[in-house]
């Protein structure tokens, strides 16, 4: 059926963006270009034209060791206008957006370069209590109840639980962004021994997925692939505490 674009209002179809938009936002094949483990953006050769690397360089030198999750899809970068979507979203409860993004991941998600392991379960990072009495849904659980419809791959919301309500993270410097998500998370069931693809809105530093991915991995989950609508680039987080919104072309 006719709709109209969610970001520049032209005529698109079923709820999806039109092609201007969409080839603006996600170039190419849904989730590739990026890092394999954190998923920013890359260059679209090595130096010297040599072959796309898979890698960004931080985690090509390991520094993203330790990190609970064993890969990262996102769709869209974190920045004008991608970051309309995600504020619709989260803040005028467009929940045709989120069935958007979910479509996006879950394309991702079957594309043969994506060469993800076989997921057992969809599991959204769950709210706090505080944000759900605050917008009255869970972005995150939005985003994989369509992940999972277009996958075909179970939606496991019991699996994991938000236990402690913190104060928002947006104002936080990197390092206290890090640490901020400890102990918020918990899997309350015994998680079979299958992978699981771990739905979030937007990532930025990855500590949330982190404590998430650690509490599914300590329940029994095999392996967990984090899946997110939005990353923020590399040249926004290094200095995440005093971000401020891409202004868009000049």
């Amino acid at each position: 059926m006719p709709t109209a674009c969610p970001l520049c209002g032209l005529r698109s179809r079923a709820g999806d963006l039109c092609p201007g938009c969409l080839s603006d936002l996600v170039p190419g094949v849904p989730g590739a270009g990026r890092c394999l483990h954190c998923a920013v953006a890359l260059d679209s050769a090595g130096p010297g034209g040599r072959q796309r690397p898979t890698r960004c360089e931080a985690c090509a030198a390991s520094r993203a060791r330790g990190r609970s999750y064993d890969r990262t899809i996102a769709v869209i970068d974190y920045t004008y206008p991608g970051d309309m979507l995600i504020s619709a979203l989260k803040e005028r409860g467009r929940l045709d957006v989120a069935a958007l993004l979910g479509r996006l991941i879950a394309q991702a998600v079957r594309t043969p370069v994506a060469g993800l392991p076989p997921l057992g379960a969809i599991v959204p990072v769950p709210s706090s209590p505080a944000s759900l009495r605050r917008r009255g849904f869970n972005p995150a659980g939005e985003i994989a109840r369509a992940v999972s419809r277009g996958t075909g791959v179970p939606l496991r919301r019991g699996w994991l639980a938000c236990v402690r309500s913190d104060a928002s993270q947006k104002t936080l410097g990197r390092r206290a962004r890090w640490r901020a998500p400890v102990g918020n998370y918990e899997a309350r069931v015994a998680v079979p021994a299958v992978w699981v693809g771990l739905v979030d809105d937007v990532m930025t530093t990855g500590s949330t997925l982190h404590f998430a991915a650690t509490a599914l991995r300590a329940a029994g989950a095999a392996g967990v692939v984090a899946l997110v609508a939005a990353r923020t680039p590399a040249r926004l987080w290094h200095n995440v505490g005093h971000v401020r919104r891409d202004p868009g072309p000049a």
